[in-house]
């Protein structure tokens, strides 16, 4: 069906992303800020065993970058502009719920998601300042 089924062989991404991927390709893509479809969401489903274990998560948003990394060599520009910022929010996730452990992400963020990773980290170490200095710890 599509020329680019090379495509299909990145298995770090989600078969949705990768079809939204190939059919950009293929010609222009519209957002429309409107709820089209709803993913449902269970317990005993594949997200909601990503999302109730951090490190699974952090795991799967680390396989995405690297899926990310292999499309964006494929890809021409204003795709690979939309992927950058994709990396972006990907790392940014990473940082945050992985609490810093993957130090390196850092250089994959935008300066929008810096700022917001650096707010994220006062707004998280303010109260744990003031109880070190109400308890001299």
């Amino acid at each position: 069906m599509f020329e680019n089924e090379f495509l299909f062989k990145i298995n770090e991404l989600a078969g949705d992303e990768l079809l939204i991927f190939a059919l950009s390709l293929l010609g222009n893509v519209y957002f429309l800020n409107e709820s089209t479809c709803i993913y449902r969401r269970w317990s005993g489903g594949l997200y909601s065993k990503l999302t109730n274990d951090p490190k699974n998560l952090i795991d799967w948003k680390k396989n995405t970058l690297v899926g990310i990394k292999k499309l964006t060599e494929i890809v021409e520009k204003p795709l690979k502009n939309q992927l950058k910022k994709r990396t972006s929010r990907e790392s940014l996730h990473i940082l945050k719920y992985g609490l810093l452990n993957n130090i390196s992400y850092v250089k994959n963020l935008n300066f929008k998601d810096l700022i917001h990773l650096i707010k994220w980290l006062v707004k998280r170490s303010t109260p744990q300042k003031i109880f070190r200095k109400k308890f001299a710890l």
